[in-house]
């Protein structure tokens, strides 16, 4: 979600509202680039009548969905250890990844 934007959703017949907001503290110097102490988050806004619903389940609900969506998307990496000669020429680990795709799967046959 970029910022200042806004997404409507709809639990249970309550109408919910998302945005994103970003803060900073006033900072000292002037720089084209957003100061490192920002802050950025979510604001939920909802109707004082729906509040036991959207503390109850609907945030309960946001929270599962988004593990579920994080282990989805989540990328698994193949490591391996590669010993190298430093500069003395002791022999050290030295392990490096990639992202693990698999070309295939089961169902296709190959």
């Amino acid at each position: 979600m970029d910022e200042h934007e806004e997404v409507t959703d709809e639990f249970e017949g309550a109408k919910l509202w998302w945005d994103s907001v970003s803060r900073s503290l006033p900072s000292q110097s002037i720089s084209w680039y957003p100061p490192p102490d920002s802050r950025r988050y979510y604001r939920l806004t909802f109707h004082r009548r729906h509040r036991e619903l959207v503390v109850g389940s609907y945030l309960a609900q946001v929270l599962r969905e988004g593990r579920e969506v994080g282990l989805r998307k989540r990328q698994r990496k193949l490591s391996t250890n590669n010993p190298s000669d430093n500069w003395y020429g002791y022999k050290r680990a030295v392990w490096s990844h990639i992202v693990f795709e698999r070309p295939s799967t089961f169902d296709t046959g190959r």
